[in-house]
């Protein structure tokens, strides 16, 4: 946590030295926890990223330490890159790092475990959610509370573990590198039922135009939408008597915290006899550290 003028008036920011915490980002989680009970029946976690520690801080707090090599409940990454500013750059980054975790997660969770990660919202997204329907019953997309609007940052949650037929995990050869993944969402889209054509004709103009036919299956209780997609180019399909279609899940998306609480995108002003505290746990390595190490090795070396 920083120290700005700025950093003051954020009122998770004050919150978290009030109460203890390394970092406001300790609020995201257990606000994800509000909403989806993740530490319910939860004795053994995995934190990956843990650094400044806020999550693990919250994890120490609410469950039992227990020292084993059995397979865990719960796998946690709230991992991030140093952003750049290029969003597609950014986006892909996190998306390799989220896999990273993923692969990990499917070595060490049992059967019905839980995986939440963050992932940085993109327009190709919902090809993530299909790769993670694979291996989890039900996945949603949540934006705490405490997680400022104005970031693409939200989190992944995926409930009820549960592998295909066959599965192995393994380190060696990772999820996410070459077509092993894309194969595996091809081969779960052919098992989808096959819907009605979904074309509509105008009456005024007698034109046709393609929309959206969802599956038989519907939501299967999961929450998640399957769709099926068709290209609106009717009359070039129609010469060759062919529509291009294709299957996309479209996970819902959802709002975590107390709505009326503290907005994280606001600066509140600070009360008259308010005292700045230090950090729980200053930055370990702070960004600009390096850059004033280089300054000053220049403005010797100028001397």
């Amino acid at each position: 946590m920083g120290k700005s003028s700025k950093d003051k008036r954020d009122a998770y920011y004050r919150l978290a030295k009030e109460q203890g915490w390394r970092a406001r980002s300790a609020f995201k989680l257990l606000q994800l926890d509000e909403e989806f009970d993740l530490f319910a029946n939860v004795s053994r976690v995995v934190d990956l990223c843990a650094a400044p520690g806020s999550w693990s801080q919250v994890l120490s707090r609410v469950l039992i330490n227990e020292g084993s090599r059995h397979r865990v409940d719960l796998v946690l990454s709230d991992g991030a890159p140093d952003v750049t500013g290029l969003h597609d750059l950014d986006i892909y980054v996190q998306s390799q790092l989220l896999f990273a975790a993923l692969n990990l997660a499917l070595c060490v969770l049992k059967p019905g475990g839980k995986f939440v990660a963050k992932i940085f919202r993109g327009r190709n997204v919902d090809v993530l959610y299909a790769q993670l329907r694979i291996f989890f019953e039900r996945v949603v997309v949540a934006k705490p509370r405490s997680s400022r609007a104005s970031s693409v940052e939200a989190f992944i949650v995926c409930l009820n573990f549960r592998p295909p037929p066959g599965f192995r995990a393994s380190l060696e050869e990772p999820l996410g590198v070459g077509s092993r993944l894309d194969g595996m969402v091809k081969e779960r889209d052919m098992q989808l039922p096959v819907v009605a054509d979904a074309f509509m004709q105008d009456q005024s103009t007698g034109a046709w135009s393609c929309e959206l036919a969802a599956t038989s299956g519907g939501t299967h209780g999961t929450g998640i939408t399957e769709m099926q997609v068709y290209d609106d180019t009717f009359e070039e399909h129609e010469a060759v008597g062919t529509r291009a279609r294709s299957t996309r899940w479209i996970a819902p998306f959802i709002a975590c915290g107390d709505l009326s609480a503290f907005d994280s995108d606001a600066s509140y002003q600070l009360p008259k006899d308010y005292v700045s505290l230090d950090p729980v746990q200053p930055p370990i390595a702070p960004p600009y550290k390096r850059a004033v190490e280089m300054r000053a090795s220049q403005s010797k070396a100028v001397r």
